[in-house]
């Protein structure tokens, strides 16, 4: 089982690809709205953004992946889910220095 967290402010088709890439590697995934305090000006709140990402799930996929959100540090909370492994978008080179 991998995590794959990320703010999903709104969620883009970028976003449902790297969900279904990450399928084809691990069995399941949990995809984690995660919650950050630093970035203001959000246009949906963390439950718009689990129901759009997971009403954006196939249904061959439904079994496979969950959608949750959660405030504090991804890294522990994948720890406590069980999950291997974190799965990782590739972002432009100019979003570096905000990482």
């Amino acid at each position: 089982m991998a995590v794959y967290a990320g703010v999903f402010d709104p969620p883009t088709m970028a976003h449902m690809e790297i969900i279904e890439n990450a399928l084809r590697i691990f069995d399941e995934l949990t995809v984690v709205v995660a919650l950050n305090p630093n970035k203001a000006g959000a246009l949906f709140t963390p439950e718009e953004r689990v129901q759009m990402l997971d009403a954006s799930i196939s249904e061959q996929m439904r079994g496979r992946v969950r959608v949750t959100a959660y405030a504090g540090l991804i890294a522990p909370y994948a720890e406590t889910l069980g999950a291997c492994a974190l799965v990782r978008g590739m972002r432009p080179y100019a979003d570096a220095d905000a990482e």
